[in-house]
């Protein structure tokens, strides 16, 4: 009877494989001369010590990481070749998309591994093994003892065990300076944003100053109006009743001038023909109220 088939992994999964991997991996004295089987039985332990789902044995680890570290390699050896081809200007996010197409037409199916993937793209011992299987000539010629080893575990192997030992420690990580077209964006981007400032600055300036000069504007019209006023006030009050033609426009003239003067402040002292005579201050009380009588229609 077959072995029953453990669980599907999920992408979360995947992704604390890979760390548990390069953890184990990484501890060079415990992985020198240490065989496969027992290699996954740790990392198998760290796996279950972290991971969110269903326990797993160091066979299924074993196998599933097979299956990671094979796709990923694939899929790093396309990222790094359309990234040596990359226009100059691109960034380096736009390649992953580009590099997903690629994998999907070359192996005819979707690539899974994607957290995986950005766990291990970060790893120097990653891209001394990715390196290692790009270059096998140097490999060979650099690590005799490799051609001992079946292929299977020169896939699986620890980075940190006797295969890695004698290998040359990865070199820095270069960055491609960006091209001319990117240099003269960034350039005529800072020259845009440094143009936009000044104007933003002139502009508060300049409303500053219309504030200023639109604030001393009403104020002289103020002073105008208050002028014209009290030009027509004087004019009003320079006028006599004997001038008029009938009593309806004497009262209209004495209720102006007892406006007028109420206006201002003071209170008159009215002759019986009602002529102002007299002013004195105007007291607390209020003054009282005129009582008109309506005149004669006009015909």
């Amino acid at each position: 009877m077959p072995p029953k088939r453990g669980a599907n992994w999920l992408p979360e999964e995947d992704k604390q494989l890979a760390k548990s991997w390069l953890k184990i991996s990484r501890d060079a004295i415990r992985s020198t001369g240490q065989k496969r089987e027992e290699f996954f039985k740790r990392v198998a332990d760290d796996y279950n010590k972290y991971a969110c789902g269903i326990e797993r044995e160091a066979n299924s680890v074993m196998h599933r990481w097979g299956h990671i570290q094979k796709s990923n390699l694939k899929f790093l050896a396309i990222y790094q070749k359309l990234e040596k081809n990359r226009p100059s200007g691109s960034v380096l996010s736009d390649l992953v998309p580009d590099t997903k197409k690629a994998y999907y037409e070359q192996e005819g199916k979707q690539f899974i591994y994607k957290q995986a993937w950005h766990v291990l793209k970060i790893s120097a011992k990653w891209k001394n093994l990715a390196q290692t299987r790009a270059n096998p000539e140097t490999s060979t010629s650099t690590t005799p003892q490799d051609s001992s080893l079946p292929a299977t575990q020169v896939e699986d192997i620890a980075p940190g065990s006797e295969l890695n030992s004698t290998r040359q420690a990865p070199s820095e990580s270069w960055t491609q300076p960006p091209g001319i077209h990117a240099t003269k964006r960034l350039m005529k981007d800072k020259h845009f944003n440094a143009k936009k400032m000044k104007v933003l600055a002139d502009c508060a300036s300049n409303y500053h100053e219309q504030t200023l000069q639109i604030q001393k504007t009403n104020e002289i019209r103020q002073q105008i109006a208050r002028a014209e006023a009290n030009h027509v006030n004087m004019e009003i009050m320079k006028q006599s009743e004997d001038d008029l033609p009938d009593d309806l426009a004497r009262e209209f003239l004495r209720l102006q001038k007892q406006s007028i003067i109420t206006a201002k402040g003071v209170v008159s002292v009215t002759t019986p023909r009602g002529n102002v005579g007299q002013r004195r201050p105007r007291l607390h009380r209020s003054p009282r109220p005129i009582l008109c009588r309506p005149g004669p229609p006009i015909h």
